[in-house]
């Protein structure tokens, strides 16, 4: 195999992670990736200048590409919950994507050195069962193009709720550095094309919007032509309550186009283009894809993740990257859930992933809102919502899950 050593060039490897084990990398600041000690013999082939490319288990997604900065040296301060993976080096990150617009495996399978001899679904995952592990030069440069073409391009494939708790918080060790007796080794073979798209769950018929769907054109009874999805109707009802305050608004680039009221949400008075903040490119990467942000004078005053169908955990997740690139960020943060969710964002915005790894956890600047009450708050409020100070509505309206609040 020719993993690029002696070419004049970096060597590639396989670096593997959970999406427990990639939040805690992430929010321990990307730059020490960390294996088991019987792993010491290959990480000694490692140099600075190597790259590894990082692909999550479990939703089989290639995630990010690093750049190894130092030589291997032994450590054992905590950054991972699990364990310690003792056995490290220190990376820099050149590439690093959420889960949902990371690369599917099953898209780029084909363009694998490998794939012609090894193609069957009870065969491709085998080479996704331990790290590090050197990749040929060809594998790895087209692995490394495919994450480029993401970050430039980004596509959100959200992930099943079911199969993403269940890949990030099994009772087995999270394989950093897999052990083949461990189950966690023995991915389940996944059909080659890409998995069906979660559908949100639809709008309860006695829901209602802040205000009451316009008429579409040349419709004289003022009839909707689409379903109101859940996810759409409260990202529709918080960018009418921040515009009725006279606020300006972002929304996810990816979620405009949906319709809400007869119209698209982009289309709301007060949704901008562009961030008027100022913060690294890769801050300002992060924070659009907040689902939306309210506005004023230039500075965010409150951020909100809404989660109708997906995984809790992976709103929590682009939270808790926000205060790792930025720790002394002081964002208002909000998770949007049914109420019916409430124990469980309590739970994970708990795990020592939101609590420990961060340097301010994130159950003291996150904060939990209920679909059932902000719709009976907006209701109440009506035409006096103008008069309404954000923070302090925003306030009332949320519940803290801090233990020393």
């Amino acid at each position: 195999m020719n993993d690029g050593a002696g070419s004049g060039g970096p060597s590639y490897w396989l670096d593997l992670f959970t999406p427990t084990t990639w939040a805690e990398f992430v929010a321990a600041g990307a730059t020490v990736s960390g294996f088991r000690q019987h792993a010491r013999g290959t990480v000694s082939r490692i140099r600075p200048g190597d790259l590894f490319l990082c692909y999550v288990t479990g939703v089989s997604r290639y995630v990010g590409l690093l750049e190894v900065v130092s030589e291997p040296y032994s450590d054992t301060t905590t950054i991972w919950a699990e364990d310690t993976f003792p056995v490290r080096l220190r990376v820099k990150p050149a590439i690093s994507l959420d889960i949902e617009e990371g690369v599917p495996v099953v898209d780029i399978l084909p363009r694998f050195s490998w794939y012609a001899s090894d193609a069957s679904q009870h065969s491709w995952s085998g080479h996704f069962r331990r790290s590090p592990k050197p990749m040929t030069v060809q594998d790895g440069e087209m692995v490394a193009d495919a994450l480029r073409a993401a970050q430039a391009n980004p596509v959100r494939r959200d992930v099943a709720g079911a199969k993403l708790r269940r890949a990030a918080f099994t009772g087995g060790r999270p394989p950093h550095e897999p052990e083949h007796a461990t189950p966690w080794v023995a991915e389940a073979p996944e059909p080659l094309e890409p998995p069906t798209p979660v559908v949100e769950e639809a709008l309860p018929a006695e829901a209602e919007p802040l205000v009451a769907p316009a008429p579409l054109a040349g419709d004289d009874e003022g009839r909707t032509l689409v379903e109101v999805k859940a996810h759409t109707e409260i990202e529709g009802l918080l960018l009418e309550l921040g515009s009725a305050m006279g606020l300006q608004l972002w929304l996810d680039r990816s979620d405009r186009g949906q319709l809400y009221g007869g119209r698209r949400l982009g289309e709301i008075p007060g949704v901008v283009d562009t961030l008027p903040v100022q913060f690294s490119p890769e801050m300002v990467r992060r924070i659009e894809r907040i689902d939306v942000l309210w506005l004023r004078d230039e500075a965010i005053i409150a951020a909100f993740e809404v989660e109708a169908t997906t995984a809790v955990y992976s709103g929590l997740l682009r939270m808790a990257d926000l205060l790792a690139l930025s720790p002394n960020l002081n964002i208002p943060l909000f998770i949007v859930a049914p109420e019916e969710r409430r124990g469980k964002v309590r739970e994970e915005i708990s795990r020592p992933t939101f609590s420990r790894a961060l340097r301010k956890p994130l159950a003291r600047s996150c904060r939990y809102i209920s679909f059932s009450r902000l719709r009976e708050d907006a209701a109440r409020l009506g035409t006096y919502v103008r008069v309404v100070k954000p923070e302090e509505f925003v306030e009332a309206l949320s519940e803290s899950f801090d233990n020393g609040a």
